[in-house]
């Protein structure tokens, strides 16, 4: 009777935990497998951040080859008629009937890419990728913890660590890049792990058999719990919002005609400020301190930065990707940054910097609008593309889609560009 009255007291846990770890560990997925809309509202969405931080949306849309990466940052979430997403909506048969997976918010710089990227690496082989870099990333800090920490979950570095080589130069750059970050906190499962391959030495079997076992957590939670980001997305409203705005476009793609048209929907949308600044961004960002602000950036530079370490990282996944990636580096606004200060050498210099990394190591395909600095709502504010940034982003993308595809032939020279001495230099010196 006793032992009946314990079996009925730990039964019910003991099937509870059986089930948990079924769930948890099944070599299946309990998770919803979404629709193509309701992947195509992810796609459009980067202002949902928990889809970005998540695994099952970013794998599920990544596996399927009608998605068109397009990585970047905060430039992604502004939202027009001339947006890739609208333009994609509109003009299906130019871009072949793909749709852009945006991949990117505020604050994601390298690092928290080549992670998000590493995470999905078997989904995102022999794929065509767009990445927009931004010049505002090099900044002379570089990624700050709280960046990081926003935009990459410990189910990430789970991941990573599950898969790095110790005994790589790009490995222990990583490890040693985040230690000084200190993103591990108080994990002590994943600072030892870094502590051993920023060293060069395999991570412990015992503390490698723990990782991947949360990694399988991270997973199989995100599978089960993904609909909170699906909830998220269908709150924003931000499908039909760009199906409203695709909707405008003229019928027959012409680039010159979409040109004219971004150029009269800005000019009435940015006429109460003397920089072409968009007047919402103007009435919330500037209006209020912009004399305060006069010649504050005289002193910026973008071609010494940490960043370009981090941005080395990311390429190392592409040329293990083999992925053919178009790179664009946006223009900035030059009305403003006359009044702010900042020397067009500057942007000059970066642009040199950053192309010479690239092509040295056999990223060929560039798309440079840092010339386009003096164009009137090229940008929409000071460093985001406006509608007309946007139209010729558009052909670009275009013309990217419709190239045959290449094999492409990276030479990754990570002994120069993971060094101190590349981060530092100053492209006169």
């Amino acid at each position: 009777m006793k032992k009946h009255k314990i079996l009925l007291a730990v039964g019910p846990l003991f099937v509870a935990l059986l089930l948990v770890g079924v769930i948890l560990f099944a070599p299946f997925n309990f998770g919803k497998l979404y629709s193509t809309r309701q992947l195509k509202e992810f796609a459009m969405n980067p202002l949902d951040k928990t889809q970005y931080n998540g695994y099952a949306i970013r794998s599920q849309v990544l596996a399927d080859k009608q998605f068109l990466p397009i990585i970047g940052s905060s430039e992604l979430e502004k939202i027009s008629p001339y947006h890739p997403s609208a333009f994609s909506m509109k003009y299906k048969s130019a871009m072949k009937g793909q749709t852009p997976y945006l991949i990117g918010a505020p604050g994601t710089q390298s690092l928290p890419q080549y992670l998000y990227i590493s995470s999905v690496a078997e989904q995102m082989k022999n794929r065509k990728v767009i990445f927009i870099i931004s010049p505002q990333w090099f900044g002379s800090q570089g990624l700050q913890l709280g960046q990081l920490q926003s935009f990459t979950s410990n189910g990430t570095l789970y991941r990573w660590i599950g898969q790095a080589d110790p005994k790589t130069k790009l490995t222990q750059s990583v490890a040693k890049r985040l230690q000084g970050l200190n993103i591990a906190g108080d994990n002590s499962t994943i600072r030892t792990a870094l502590a051993s391959l920023a060293q060069g030495k395999p991570v412990s079997d015992w503390n490698l058999a723990k990782i991947k076992v949360l990694s399988a957590l991270w997973v199989r939670e995100d599978y089960l719990f993904s609909w909170v980001a699906q909830m998220k997305s269908a709150q924003t409203g931000m499908y039909d919002k760009i199906d409203n705005y695709s909707k405008k476009l003229p019928g027959q793609l012409d680039y010159q005609a979409l040109d004219k048209s971004a150029y009269k929907y800005s000019a009435q949308r940015s006429n109460n400020n003397r920089f072409h600044i968009v007047n919402d961004v103007w009435n919330m960002s500037f209006k209020h301190r912009w004399r305060n602000m006069h010649g504050y950036q005289k002193h910026h530079r973008y071609d010494a930065s940490p960043e370009f370490a981090d941005f080395q990282y990311v390429l190392n996944q592409f040329a293990k990707n083999h992925d053919q990636v178009e790179f664009v580096i946006p223009s900035v606004n030059n009305r403003w940054y006359k009044y702010s200060g900042l020397p067009m050498s500057s942007m000059q210099g970066f642009s040199k910097k950053i192309k010479y990394q690239l092509q040295s190591q056999g990223f060929n395909d560039i798309v440079d609008f840092t010339d386009k600095y003096n164009e009137p709502y090229f940008m929409q504010d000071t460093i985001h593309f406006g509608p007309r940034g946007w139209v010729a982003f558009d052909k670009q993308m275009v013309k990217f889609v419709n190239s045959p595809k290449e094999e492409p032939n990276y030479k990754i020279n990570n002994d120069k560009f993971l060094s101190k001495q590349w981060q530092d230099r100053r492209v006169n010196d």
